[in-house]
């Protein structure tokens, strides 16, 4: 009896440890179990089977035979329900862990073994740029490219054409009455939609025709007023041409003595200019300078014989002046002096030069007898200087125009 109670007392005192074992087991095997990753820990179940197995080892006594023979209450074991309860526990906080996702602490990766893959990589990465060939033909890419890219955009087209054949079937869908024959809101939105956008487009068009009409407005008056400036220049110049062709004739009829009456009417009709009044004196016909210079000897014989008859023809006595008085002599050189027959001298050799003026002015200074004696050839003479001057400021009022 000594014997069976001292054995009974080693395993009442190994019975502590064995429970103590088995709760440290089951706070482990949550953590155990939340770093699935790991290969190397072992299973809950495993832990949970193995650990407790070794005191059991320990706490086995020693039986000799002796006590084998002696009949002892065998003690129970609490061994059993402890496992058990670890093994719910374990997997219990397993589920939880899974589901609510309570582990927080992330598993630390192996940077080394990283590294060293990248670096195997960049290695392959690099082998493979240098066995690239230097000039890489990318026609067949381009072309590849564009095929899909005209195919994109013909899909597009189509898919653009599909949207608006399905907006056009939405919109008359919105507008369909109801069943009742009513529009419902969606209808009169859609109907007053499709007139905002009518009258925006009325209003578009009416201003772009109003534009356009502006536009041509304004091109047509600058038009009307290019022609209308072109055409008076050609009115202008026309009527340019035909006074200078008109002022020509007269001329012409006045070196000829001819009628310019017609000459002159042209002239008036293409021109506003003011026409000297002595050009429409003359416009019967004026005497030539031939016809002057012909007539000036008989005319200059008759001045000096008034001048003589008179006495102021400035010669004096004497058997030379009666035989000028008697033959009618008189000087055909041109001289200096201021008597009658010096004066007309300097106007016959103007005259004959064809200085008509000068020779006019030349007469201004005989006596009034001589020159009544003149009356005529005056007339004609300074008939002919008036027009021409006449028509010389006619022609450089055209040449300025």
């Amino acid at each position: 009896m000594a014997k069976k109670t001292t054995q009974q007392n080693k395993a009442a005192a190994k019975e502590p440890d064995i429970v103590e074992e088995a709760e440290v087991v089951v706070d482990a095997d949550p953590v155990s179990d939340t770093s699935d990753a790991d290969p190397a820990l072992p299973d809950a179940d495993q832990q949970d089977s193995a650990e407790p197995e070794a005191p059991i080892g320990d706490t086995t006594p020693d039986v000799t035979p002796e006590d084998a023979l002696t009949p002892v209450e065998k003690p129970r074991s609490v061994f059993a329900p402890l496992v058990l309860g670890g093994v719910v526990a374990a997997a219990l906080g397993y589920g939880a862990a899974t589901y609510f996702n309570m582990s927080n602490a992330p598993e630390t990766p192996d940077f080394g073994a990283m590294i060293a893959d990248q670096a195997a990589q960049i290695a392959r990465l690099e082998a493979q740029i240098a066995a690239v060939p230097a000039a890489v033909d990318i026609g067949p890419l381009e072309t590849a490219l564009a095929d899909a890219q005209a195919a994109i955009t013909q899909d597009m087209a189509t898919l653009g054409g599909s949207l608006a054949e399905i907006e056009a079937r939405l919109a008359e869908v919105e507008k369909r009455p109801g069943a009742d024959g009513t529009l419902s809101d969606t209808a009169l939105a859609a109907y007053e939609r499709e007139l905002e956008a009518l009258r925006a487009e009325m209003a578009a068009q009416q201003e772009s025709v109003r534009q356009m009409a502006e536009e041509a407005a304004a091109q047509l008056a600058a038009a009307q007023s290019e022609t209308q400036a072109i055409e008076q220049d050609a009115i202008a110049t026309a009527q340019a041409a035909t006074a200078r062709a008109a002022l020509g004739r007269i001329q012409i009829a006045m070196d000829t003595g001819a009628n310019f009456e017609g000459a002159l009417a042209d002239l008036q009709a293409s021109t506003e200019m003011d026409i000297p009044q002595a050009v429409p004196a003359a416009a019967g016909g004026v005497a030539t300078m031939a016809m002057l210079q012909d007539e000036f000897p008989a005319a200059a014989r008759a001045a000096m014989a008034a001048a003589r008859a008179e006495g102021v023809a400035g010669e004096t006595g004497g058997f030379g002046a009666f035989l000028r008085d008697q033959l009618d002599v008189r000087s055909v050189v041109p001289r200096e002096g201021d008597d009658p027959d010096a004066i007309l001298s300097r106007a016959e050799e103007a005259l004959r030069s064809g200085r008509l003026t000068d020779a006019l002015a030349e007469i201004e200074a005989l006596p009034e007898v001589s020159r009544a004696a003149l009356t005529d050839w005056i007339g004609q003479a300074q008939a002919r200087a008036d027009a021409i001057a006449g028509v010389e400021a006619l022609s450089q009022t055209l040449n300025q125009n």
